[in-house]
């Protein structure tokens, strides 16, 4: 009779169990899904009023760049009244936080090596952005932007020792002829691809800032990832300003303040903040992949708006580019032990085909002697030992 009971009362905890798992993922699927939707707006918001920013005669993009990237030094103080919410004071959170700032126990060195590496591969990204969009449709800048997890991953290989994964690899090749098929068309249409290229300079640089800061805090939080992007903020809030009185001086850009398209501005500042806004809170109350999803919407969402209201037309090369790349960033989404298993499974396929090929070609040769004992090849070449995860679909700023 104990026993039955005791059977009983853990079957009523296992289900209990088992409802509050539902209950959660419920809960964490329909905010992740309104995560998706405000992210995906604001990233098609950000690209047509950054469009709407450099139409025109507008050159004052270093002076954009610093104006716009200063918005995100509210990111920390914005966390620190939510951290304080559940529970935390601020000195238990700046001493958490803070170490993304030290170096060994101190904040210069921490400064030199984290922060102004960061900020410099940061602010170039966003002003290749606007450099981009100057040029060609936020959908193409959109679409080649969202090569960068390829290249984070490539990045990672070399850099970070992560695994070399054939599904993973054929999702860079796929990203790679994503990125051609964009230049083709730009190439065939009589326009120039400078517009390609600075958007994929922005891809790279965003990849290399992300890798940079796993490599430099490879056990972030959001408190610390945040911390980095106030402090990146503030350096160019500080520093920025000198960069825009030298062009300015130089003639190699124009400030003129009575025609300044300050809405347009700061509306792509504003959105900009959003997005990385709504990418740490999508991640905190989420998963993750809820972000990278949202992100890859602003694809079409923005070729809806530049077919709509900006009348423009995307032939097969671009389309087809447009979904390769997809492709290759949905590929690189699929958490690694998943990646590695269907690998394993592809590259079985294809030893099973290889060895039935060969069979047909023995059989079809009598003067060929056969050979019974072919042994199959390990497919372990393909996985490079690392203990090593950049968490390509984690938090990052």
């Amino acid at each position: 009779m104990r026993e039955n009971e005791n059977q009983t009362q853990i079957s009523e905890k296992e289900d209990e169990a088992c409802k509050q798992h539902c209950n959660t993922y419920s809960i964490k699927s329909s905010m992740g899904l309104v995560a998706v939707l405000l992210l995906a707006v604001a990233v098609v918001l950000e690209g047509q009023f950054g469009r709407d920013l450099t139409s025109g005669n507008f050159t004052a993009i270093a002076f954009a760049t610093w104006y716009a990237r200063s918005w995100t030094v509210i990111c920390y103080p914005l966390y620190c009244p939510i951290g304080m919410i559940f529970g935390k004071s601020l000195k238990e959170m700046w001493k958490e936080d803070s170490s993304i700032l030290q170096y060994h126990g101190k904040f210069t060195k921490g400064f030199i090596i984290r922060i102004i590496p960061i900020t410099i591969f940061l602010a170039a990204s966003y002003t290749c952005f606007f450099y981009a969009v100057k040029m060609v449709s936020p959908t193409d800048y959109i679409t080649i932007l969202s090569v960068n997890i390829a290249l984070i991953y490539i990045l990672s290989v070399t850099w970070l020792r992560e695994p070399v994964i054939l599904l993973r690899v054929i999702a860079v090749v796929l990203a790679i002829a994503g990125v051609l098929f964009y230049a083709i068309s730009y190439r065939q249409s009589g326009s120039g691809t400078v517009g390609v290229i600075m958007s994929l300079i922005s891809a790279l640089l965003s990849a290399l800032y992300r890798v940079y800061l796993k490599r430099v805090l490879p056990d972030s939080c959001f408190g610390k990832t945040l911390l980095a992007l106030s402090a990146v903020s503030m350096t160019v809030l500080l520093s920025g300003w000198i960069f825009v009185l030298l062009f300015s001086a130089t003639g190699f850009e124009a400030l003129n303040w009575d025609v300044m398209p300050w809405d347009s501005l700061n509306l792509t500042a504003a959105f900009g903040v959003a997005i990385h806004a709504l990418t740490f809170l999508g991640t905190a109350v989420s998963y993750p992949v809820f972000v990278a999803i949202g992100l890859l919407l602003g694809i079409p969402g923005n070729a809806i708006v530049d077919i709509a209201m900006h009348h423009v037309i995307f032939d097969y090369l671009k389309i087809l580019g447009a979904i390769l790349i997809s492709c290759s960033f949905l590929i690189l989404l699929i958490p690694e032990d998943k990646a590695i298993t269907i690998s394993k499974r592809i590259l079985s396929a294809c030893l099973r085909l290889m060895i039935k090929c060969n069979q047909n070609n023995l059989s079809t040769d009598p003067t060929t002697p056969t050979n019974n004992g072919i042994t199959s090849a390990s497919s372990s070449y393909f996985f490079i030992d690392s203990k090593y995860n950049s968490g390509l679909a984690e938090t990052q700023i």
